[in-house]
């Protein structure tokens, strides 16, 4: 199965002849895959099938929302009446729906417009609890062998690279594999500086190896592989056979092809379009 972060840093080192590390360090392999991991979720990002969208009811305060802390990018907003909040294409045109030298808003439908972590809506003082829709930000990908775990923790293994912040692999899906509690475990909390993670169900899972799942489908991660196989084979100095790295640059290509049509086709035989705004 290639289900885990794990599994697809083993086939990695399979396709590019590097079980043991040679060229690439351990550290540097989960690198490559995030950088491939990274590609494919803005490809998810701009495509039309909303595969990373979700919702959260937020609250804002004096006409400033904050981005929940997985928001990638805004998509719809709707205020406690339930109707829709209208987006700005920039704060430059803030003034267009005010009446001069006021701060009240002249048009019937509530405006926004997007800054560099919230959301300002245009009319003054206004607080109120609504619902966001946004593109979740991905946390990136960790594997290894974990250096402890209690029950319902597991530490993350010291030898590769993790997140220092805390929180970052918060509501991520980690598969142990092997030992006496194998598994999908959510995360509910993440320390940096200590790399523990909190997990349920609240058993000992053991120091196995694990992978956290990537948030994009599943039937994407031989995609990731192979665009990792493609990365590192082209470093300078690499194990590299020609023919080896033209089939699998070709292979690459196929699937890249055939993944692009399967992302923009969310729901089978639906070619339906809009037209224009809603509620215009």
């Amino acid at each position: 199965m290639l289900t885990n972060a794990y599994d697809m840093v083993e086939l990695l080192r399979s396709n590019i002849g590097e079980v043991s590390p040679a060229n690439w360090t351990k550290a540097n392999t989960l690198r490559m895959l995030n950088q491939a991991y990274t590609e494919l979720i803005r490809r998810f990002s701009m495509s039309a099938g909303q595969w990373l969208v979700k919702s959260k009811s937020i609250t804002c305060t004096d006409s400033v929302i904050t981005f929940p802390d997985d928001c990638m990018k805004p998509v719809y907003l709707e205020d406690s009446d339930n109707s829709p909040v209208n987006w700005l294409n920039s704060v430059g045109q803030r003034r267009i729906s005010r009446t001069f030298g006021t701060g009240t808003d002249i048009n019937r439908s509530r405006e926004a417009y997007v800054l560099r972590n919230s959301i300002e809506i245009n009319e003054d003082s206004l607080n109120e609890t609504m619902t966001l829709w946004y593109q979740q930000k991905p946390y990136e990908l960790h594997a290894g062998t974990a250096s402890a775990s209690t029950a319902g923790t597991l530490t993350l293994e010291d030898s590769l690279a993790h997140s220092v912040r805390n929180d970052h692999y918060n509501k991520a899906e980690l598969e142990v594999i092997g030992g006496s509690n194998p598994g999908v475990y959510d995360v509910t909390d993440y320390v940096g500086s200590t790399r523990v993670l909190t997990l349920t169900p609240a058993v000992d899972p053991g120091s196995n190896t694990y992978g956290i799942v990537p948030i994009t489908p599943s039937e994407c991660n031989d995609y990731i592989v192979l665009r990792a196989t493609v990365l590192a084979m082209s470093k300078p100095g690499a194990n590299m056979d020609e023919k080896v790295f033209a089939m699998f640059t070709s292979d690459f290509k196929a699937v890249r092809n055939d993944l692009t049509a399967w992302i923009d086709t969310r729901v089978i035989e639906n070619q339906g379009m809009s037209i224009g705004e809603p509620y215009l």
